[in-house]
């Protein structure tokens, strides 16, 4: 089989990230995988397509169908596809060209048009734990919160920053982020955010190991993006237990589910820092949220993601009603 992803080897992208996780699982299935970047695919004799992203995977999604009509394609809906205009005549073409849609969510599939949605699927991604470092050897008892996502529009990246910035002064929240950056106008404002902003530090692209060790070592993680597919951060704050306050975007809803407590509106700085505040203050509300995430850890098992895909793949060869 294929995998098609936009982001080319060696990137530290989500999307990157999730194909080797699936190839290995892939292999681990008894598949033989190859990764391929989406702007050069060059069209094999794959026996099945899995691309991730529709609209940056577009060429090698019809490519592919041209070559073998007959031979399957799961296309994976990012949270940029979800938002973006799925009317356009690529688009289109590439909807009706899937056999499956794969939503990484409960949730974002409703967004689709009804004539489609026979053919979502979702599976939730998975995460390694981590080792983690002793915390009661922290050097500090401030409540160290990680911001885990490049600087670019669909993250909201700075929305954390505002937060704290007028935090009472007892206050000992501080926040780490860690990502690339994808937007010049948003690196400036990260960089003076870090001169001027004594809660906030901007730590830019670090290895996915370091940024593990981090996260799993925190008290909280935020996560404040517009749109998502399926953050694959989500599952890795999930699996080693850690709390997160999260946009109430399908995305999200569709991991942590209505009832989490979490949650604060797309844009509401003064919501989030109350939040935070409470995060701090209660230790009832903080006990919460952990044991809420403690429960959702299970689901972002790689047992489960397995499981997931196996199921799935053993059904793909089956026809889809037709639209």
């Amino acid at each position: 089989m294929d995998i098609a992803c936009p982001a080319p080897a060696r990137s530290l992208s989500g999307n990157r990230v999730t194909a080797i996780r699936w190839a290995r699982i892939f292999r681990a299935l008894g598949h033989a995988v190859q990764i391929k970047h989406s702007p050069s695919f060059a069209c094999g004799n794959a026996d099945l397509l899995i691309a991730l992203h529709a609209v940056k995977s577009a060429r090698a999604i019809l490519d592919f169908r041209t070559k073998h009509p007959d031979r399957p394609i799961i296309v994976v809906m990012t949270g940029t596809d979800i938002s973006g205009d799925l009317n356009s005549t690529q688009a289109v073409s590439v909807l009706n060209a899937a056999d499956r849609l794969l939503f990484l969510n409960d949730q974002s599939h409703l967004q689709l048009n009804r004539r489609y949605r026979k053919k979502c699927v979702s599976i939730i991604q998975s995460a390694e734990p981590t080792v983690k470092p002793n915390k009661t050897a922290r050097e500090s008892p401030a409540v160290r919160v990680i911001v885990a996502g490049h600087l670019r529009w669909e993250k909201d990246p700075l929305r954390a920053a505002m937060a704290v910035r007028k935090l009472p002064v007892e206050s000992q929240i501080c926040i780490e982020h860690y990502g690339g950056s994808l937007d010049s106008q948003l690196e400036q404002a990260a960089i003076r955010e870090t001169e001027t902003n004594a809660r906030y530090v901007w730590l830019g692209k670090r290895p996915r190991w370091q940024v593990r060790q981090r996260l799993a070592s925190a008290d909280l993680m935020i996560l404040s993006s517009r749109v998502e597919g399926g953050a694959s951060v989500l599952s890795e704050a999930l699996i080693d237990c850690i709390p997160v306050i999260c946009t109430k975007i399908p995305s999200a809803v569709g991991i942590l589910g209505d009832s989490y407590s979490g949650y604060f509106q797309q844009g509401d700085t003064k919501e989030l820092r109350r939040i935070l505040l409470e995060f701090e203050n209660d230790q009832g509300f903080r006990s919460t949220l952990f044991d809420q995430v403690k429960v959702l850890a299970k689901q972002v098992e790689p047992a489960q993601e397995k499981l997931n895909w196996k199921t799935l793949l053993g059904k793909i060869r089956l026809p889809v009603t037709s639209l």
